[in-house]
Formats: C-alpha cells, sequence, structure tokens
C-alpha cells in the first residue's frame, strides 16, 4: 500500500453555499452525497496521488449534511492508514460565525481507500 500518512482536512460549508443552496430534499439544503467523494479525491490529488490508482470501496453514506438559517457545518474528513488500506470517515458539527454550536459531531460517511491495487478481474 501507498503510504502517505494519515490525513485530516476541514471544509466549512455556509447555509449559503451553492452546492446546498440549489439541492434541497423536503425543503431542507442537503450536501449531495457525492460531494464527499470530490473531496475526498481532491484531498488525495493535492497530496499527489495518481487518482487511477485510488478506489474507494464500501462506501456508507450514514446520514446526509444538512445546513439551516441557524447554522452552517464545519465538515471533518479524515484517511487513518491501516494495514491494507485507509479508513475514511467523515463528520460534523454545527457553527455559526466560525463558532461550534455544540461538540457533538454527527457522523456522515465512511468508506475504504484502497490503492495501487490490482483492477479486480
Amino acid at each position: 500500500m501507498t503510504n502517505f500518512g494519515d490525513l485530516h482536512c476541514q471544509v466549512d460549508l455556509r447555509f449559503d453555499n451553492p452546492i446546498i443552496r440549489d439541492h434541497r430534499v423536503h425543503g431542507v439544503r442537503t450536501m449531495p452525497g457525492v460531494t464527499f467523494l470530490d473531496i475526498i479525491y481532491r484531498i488525495l490529488s493535492a497530496r499527489g496521488v495518481a487518482l487511477e490508482r485510488a478506489e474507494l470501496r464500501n462506501v456508507l453514506f450514514v446520514e446526509p449534511v444538512v445546513a439551516t438559517e441557524e447554522f452552517d457545518r464545519e465538515i471533518s474528513v479524515e484517511l487513518v492508514g491501516q494495514s491494507s488500506a485507509y479508513r475514511v470517515s467523515a463528520k460534523s458539527r454545527k457553527v455559526k460565525d466560525g463558532h461550534a454550536l455544540s461538540e457533538e459531531w454527527t457522523q456522515h460517511l465512511e468508506a475504504e481507500l484502497h490503492l495501487d491495487s490490482p483492477f479486480p478481474s
């Protein structure tokens, strides 16, 4: 397994961000799950990882990310190396004007990242 160390990335998602402003589920501004995949691949690209050698497996979208006029979201994405893959997780907490409204984090995504693995036959 290619080793680039453990990674942590923070993304601030404001209520008025076009990603969620224009995507609503039952009237609630909701971040499309595919946005997490984009974030993960952007992190890898920024670290110089050849994306054609990166494969996400067992992707589980646990709970959608939502924001309202009352709060934005601070999103944390972590890639933690294990024996044969990286454990990927994403969570968020409510924030407003740069201040956490709660110390409670909500889990949104879990996945495995495999690098340099042969393409399954």
